[in-house]
């Protein structure tokens, strides 16, 4: 029964406790809450340590790091700023040298490197970006939102200005890859990325698209064709994205589903249906074996669906867990 974290904001952003720990088997087994971290709007977990990386969406953004101690309880040994306001996402390197955050409301992006004890090591480097795009309310300015070491790239997505910045690593400092930045259609509202092979899927928080690409040897984005995340008539914004056994499942905020795409042949998606998640405003979910558990933001509460053999979409909510505004669902072993 593996357990999960839950980001969830803190008063006066949210209802939360915080960080809240429970389990998972068909339905949410348990929780605690702990309230050792403002507005965690997202975490990761190192793949090797039992240390945890919480951002503090904040308009002066915090990292904070956390041990988890034998009994499941996080202790924080590390706490610094982003150099940026709002931070939305961090994720670390898949060689575990490198933790780094979005910073949404400046769109910069800040890298540190780990020392042995998984730690974020000096003030970290800042790369800031420019850009806007034709959503006035959305893009006047640059808005990084999710994180991707995508094969020896440092990768961010900008809702903002409609790119996908692109960085790699000579020596210990990131400069921007040879091949840029990758420019999708303008009102794309980048959100969330998923890499698969030379495959990207992007989902769009604006245009409510999952674009697929395919990668040259040479970086070069090729587009490969897009679809909706949704059939819902009304306004609906997708969140987060994941690739599952041949399907891409979106969080669609505003329908409130999960919904579904079918990859085909070439790498292109098709919309195949969608499931109520059971709460409202599906900020973030994660596949844990066959569940789907959804963070829904608005309705301050988990909910679990079911995956099934016979169909790629998830059945109604078999559990559900009171969570006051969570952001984010990540496990842990």
């Amino acid at each position: 029964m593996p357990d999960i974290l839950i980001g969830c904001y803190t008063p006066p952003a949210g209802q939360g406790d915080g960080i809240t720990t429970g389990a998972v088997s068909g339905a949410i087994a348990a929780a605690s809450g702990m309230g050792t971290v403002i507005s965690p709007s997202f975490l990761a977990v190192h793949p090797h340590l039992p240390i945890v990386y919480a951002v503090s969406e904040l308009e002066h953004g915090r990292l904070v790091s956390l041990r988890r101690e034998g009994d499941g309880a996080l202790t924080v040994v590390d706490d610094r700023p982003t150099q940026g306001g709002e931070p939305c996402h961090v994720a670390i390197s898949p060689d575990s040298r490198w933790v780094a955050v979005a910073n949404y409301k400046d769109g910069s992006l800040v890298a540190f490197a780990l020392d042995e004890q998984g730690l974020p090591t000096g003030d970290g480097q800042l790369m800031r970006h420019d850009g806007n795009g034709p959503v006035a309310d959305r893009q006047a300015g640059p808005h990084c939102h999710q994180v991707t070491f995508d094969d020896e790239l440092l990768t961010v997505t900008d809702l903002g200005a409609d790119r996908i910045h692109r960085y790699v690593l000579e020596g210990s400092t990131w400069v921007a890859a040879p091949s840029g930045d990758v420019v999708l259609r303008p009102g794309t509202g980048p959100r969330h990325q998923v890499v698969d092979g030379t495959l990207r899927f992007v989902v769009g928080e604006l245009d409510g698209r999952v674009t697929a690409f395919r990668v040259s040897a040479g970086g070069e984005w090729s587009e490969l064709g897009s679809a909706p995340t949704t059939s819902f008539s009304g306004t609906s914004y997708p969140s987060h994205i994941v690739l599952f056994k041949g399907h891409l499942y979106v969080g669609n905020r505003g329908a409130d589903t999960i919904g579904v795409l079918r990859v085909d042949g070439e790498g292109r998606p098709e919309y195949v249906g969608e499931t109520a998640t059971g709460g409202a405003w599906p900020r973030h979910f994660a596949i844990v074996g066959d569940d789907v558990v959804v963070a829904n933001e608005r309705s301050h509460e988990v909910t679990v669906l079911a995956l099934n053999r016979k169909s790629p979409l998830p059945v109604g909510a078999s559990g559900r867990l009171a969570a006051g505004s969570p952001t984010c669902i990540v496990t842990v072993t």
